[in-house]
């Protein structure tokens, strides 16, 4: 597996904002009918969701074939993070070989909690715990990976919960 740091092209961000004004609530309105008619009426459709004690992940295969589409979706769950208590822990692109030799290319962003204590050194945020998003790229799909990864020394706002804050948009 080979491991290098994201780095977005140089005009990224001005079309990302284009993207913002004109794209996204059409985005965000797909992705959010997707993930409630798949947890809340347990519909089969393009999401995939598990949730254990230790984590819970949403996988989500879009429906459209522009790579920077997902990209912007992704950059916007990141800045929302970020003015959520959130930084950044790791970005980086990566090439995984899954089972069967299928090839997927992964780009990916980990943030972390910002922590605070209080006089007592007790952790005083609760939060979502660390939180992936990816764009898992192969042949000719697509598909978005939020997981949120939970401290278990602590209490964590729920999966719904920070779906509820990214598409807040």
């Amino acid at each position: 597996m080979h491991t290098k740091i994201l780095l977005r092209p140089l005009n990224f961000h001005l079309r990302y904002q284009h993207w913002e004004s004109q794209q996204k609530q059409i985005d965000f309105s797909d992705l959010h009918q997707c993930y409630t008619s798949h947890v809340f009426e347990h519909k089969n459709n393009n999401i995939k969701f598990e949730a254990t004690k230790l984590y819970a992940k949403l996988h989500w295969d879009v429906n459209f074939n522009d790579l920077e589409q997902l990209a912007y979706i992704i950059e916007h769950f990141k800045n929302t993070l970020l003015k959520n208590k959130y930084s950044i822990l790791k970005s980086e692109e990566r090439n995984e070989v899954w089972d069967k030799g299928i090839k997927v290319k992964v780009l990916g962003i980990i943030l972390k909690a910002d922590t605070f204590y209080d006089e007592l050194g007790e952790q005083t945020e609760i939060n979502y715990g660390d939180i992936y998003l990816e764009q898992h790229i192969f042949e000719e799909k697509q598909s978005l990976i939020i997981m949120a990864k939970y401290y278990l020394e602590r209490v964590n706002y729920s999966f719904e919960k920070l779906m509820e804050l990214l598409l807040k948009g």
